[in-house]
């Protein structure tokens, strides 16, 4: 992409900071503010490679766009209920749906990870914190763990990549809300929704963010930041759970010792 706005003829060594501010301007309103700092990345990347091997004497500076902040994208309850009855998923496929949604686990944490009883354990080099994780699971739960590593194991026998098993999981996901007419949803939404319910229902990001196992809160607060209203009409019953948690608590508080 550098190169396309530049003279074809212009050396590496020559790089400089105006030719990544000639491209910056020449894509801007042709590709969205997140595609060119990606692009930007991969340039820095490069000319940083080149400045390893000589090639470039000195690095450009290089400064990324603001990105706007993204909120999560979360599945109201209504529209779940309606892609876990689809008709153009397999059952397999709506369970592994399920899993996710209730466990708010990582598509590669369930099928990399490993069962110990109740527990799935995701070891810190699968974890995305590198930190190993301990994710307890009831017993339907662990079926359906029990029955993704079994398809997983098979899948593997028959000579077939890994990566090719994860990649059923996401079309299926892809499949079933193009069926109920859900654009720009991924599989990491089931984990977002999983997230947001948990905020609904426990008023407690801490709690969320142990659930999740992120390292910093920071990370986790943007959960916290949708309008409450908002969530309780897109999530009743997890808000309905919410204020009862509420009334115990209040009269909890209230009862004298």
């Amino acid at each position: 992409c550098l190169l396309n706005t530049m003279n074809n003829n212009t050396p590496i060594k020559q790089i400089q900071t105006s030719d990544i501010e000639h491209f910056k301007a020449e894509y801007q309103g042709i590709h969205s503010v997140y595609g060119i700092n990606l692009n930007l990345r991969n340039i820095k990347t490069f000319l940083r490679y080149c400045v390893d091997e000589k090639m470039l004497e000195h690095m450009p500076r290089i400064k990324m766009f603001r990105e706007p902040k993204k909120m999560p994208k979360y599945i109201s309850e209504d529209n779940m209920k309606s892609l876990l009855q689809v008709d153009n998923v397999s059952d397999f496929m709506k369970r592994a749906f399920y899993l996710l949604l209730t466990t708010g686990c990582r598509r590669s944490e369930v099928i990399d990870g490993t069962l110990d009883g109740k527990i799935l354990i995701v070891p810190a080099s699968l974890s995305k914190s590198r930190i190993e994780k301990e994710i307890s699971l009831n017993d339907v739960q662990v079926k359906i763990v029990k029955e993704i590593h079994i398809k997983r194991d098979t899948h593997i026998m028959k000579g077939y990549k890994l990566n090719n098993f994860k990649g059923y999981f996401t079309k299926a996901f892809k499949k079933a809300c193009d069926r109920i007419g859900l654009k720009g949803y991924n599989l990491h939404n089931l984990r977002d929704t999983y997230a947001v319910t948990q905020w609904i229902v426990s008023n407690d990001i801490y709690e969320v963010k142990n659930l999740l196992g992120h390292t910093s809160v920071k990370t986790t607060e943007r959960y916290a930041q949708f309008n409450l209203d908002r969530l309780a009409q897109d999530f009743p019953s997890a808000y309905q759970i919410r204020l009862e948690v509420e009334k115990v608590r209040k009269n909890s508080i209230n009862t004298p010792l």
